[in-house]
């Protein structure tokens, strides 16, 4: 596998990255519209993921919902927003200050769920949670720094949920990383160490990263792993490295996301309003850099400035993108 193209980097200007020799293709990218604007009587305040079928979950002061489902959880009381993940059949979070797992089953009717409280042994107060299912088990990893247990979700609603899996961890969460399979997370650490976490609720632990790499994307059934080191994004194959030509500055963020037919879109975003968008294909290592042509969606927060991507769906500045089937197009050249 051969990886092509220019080297490049942003200009001075906070525009798009620009190459020093060739420029590459440009492509846009179209805004999402916004269809939810409020939950029941509440307006839309952000929002604040996408779930792992990258469709976006939205707040208001007091309600969470995903997409334009009929289905409205009630956000109990100290509820951290930032903690709240959700596939395709429950939502998560945290409660209580972080003290407290919640989560509540989506249906087509409004409240009609009783959400299910957990207060799982901590040693440390988590920030984070994601809803991983597979092979009928669906588990809910919590994680946060020096913390990372897994709770099981039974089926059935009359059996209580438990405490599956406590690992033993030191440092600061650093990242938590989707696998292209969709069946389980990888999480890692500031000290290097490196966890894969199953729907089972099993945590396995593996060979540790540097402590200059940071995980961005992971495919484990093919040993493909995309790195950040230093100002470098590099894609490994097993023992093999393939450097990509991208050069990261130190402030810039870095958020990936699997698409259709083993595309790999790597968000690079700063603080400019309108962010740069590089997509790599693995399988002919193609380089497109693009921009977005309007700048930012339509929302009550400009200044929300989190990286979110997953499923073709990117969220930023509280705007939802999808890409434009222009890309694959361009890419397929």
């Amino acid at each position: 596998m051969t990886i092509t193209g220019k080297r490049m980097k942003r200009s001075g200007a906070g525009d798009r990255r620009v190459t020093e020799e060739t420029p590459v293709t440009q492509v846009d990218l179209k805004p999402l519209n916004v269809y939810r604007s409020a939950i029941l009587h509440e307006p839309i305040e952000e929002i604040v993921e996408v779930s792992n079928d990258g469709v976006p979950i939205y707040t208001s002061k007091s309600y969470a919902c995903v997409g334009e489902s009929a289905c409205v959880v009630q956000l109990p009381f100290g509820t951290l927003k930032g903690s709240i993940s959700a596939d395709e059949a429950y939502i998560a979070g945290l409660c209580n200050h972080g003290q407290t797992v919640f989560y509540h089953r989506c249906t087509e009717c409004t409240l009609q769920e009783q959400t299910t409280f957990f207060n799982p042994p901590l040693r440390y107060v988590p920030s984070h949670t994601a809803v991983i299912f597979s092979g009928g088990q669906r588990c809910i990893l919590v994680m946060g720094s020096r913390t990372l247990q897994t709770i099981l979700v039974p089926a059935d609603q009359s059996i209580l949920p438990r405490c599956q899996c406590i690992a033993s961890v030191d440092g600061n969460l650093k990242t938590y990383v989707l696998d292209a399979s969709g069946l389980f997370y990888h999480v890692t650490y500031d000290t290097g160490d490196w966890y894969q976490v199953l729907a089972d609720g099993e945590i396995t632990q593996r060979s540790a990263l540097g402590l200059h790499e940071t995980l961005l994307a992971a495919d484990a059934r093919r040993a493909l792993f995309l790195m950040r080191k230093g100002h470098s994004l590099v894609l490994t194959q097993g023992a093999i490295e393939f450097p990509l030509p991208v050069y990261v500055l130190d402030t810039d963020r870095v958020k990936v996301m699997w698409g259709e037919s083993d595309m790999l879109y790597i968000q690079i975003g700063t603080t400019d309003l309108v962010p740069s968008l590089t997509a790599v294909q693995i399988s002919t290592g193609a380089v497109l850099d693009t921009k977005f042509p309007t700048g930012v969606a339509p929302g009550t927060l400009r200044e929300f400035q989190t990286l979110y991507a997953n499923g073709g769906t990117l969220v930023h500045n509280n705007g939802v993108y999808r890409l434009d089937s222009a890309v694959s197009d361009a890419l397929s050249v």
